[in-house]
């Protein structure tokens, strides 16, 4: 049995099991680095990493330096 297989036995779409193994092997990733690495559509990125959050299978950074709030005016 291969990795893929098993990820979707624990019923887990096919964009969402490229993501999970794209963000084990290359943690971390922005949305469109994610896109690129796993061959997600960037128009399906966000819904995808959305599920996966929802499930409790990755958690998300905050990045101050894109945080517009914090920026000097």
């Amino acid at each position: 049995m291969n990795a893929s297989s098993e990820i979707n036995k624990l019923l887990l779409s096919q964009y969402e099991t490229k993501a999970y193994l794209s963000l084990v092997a290359k943690y971390p990733l922005n949305g469109s680095q994610l896109s690129k690495h796993s061959g997600i559509p960037s128009a399906k990125i966000y819904e995808v990493l959305r599920n996966l959050l929802e499930k409790g299978l990755y958690e998300l950074i905050k990045n101050d330096a894109w945080d517009s709030s914090k920026q000097k005016k």
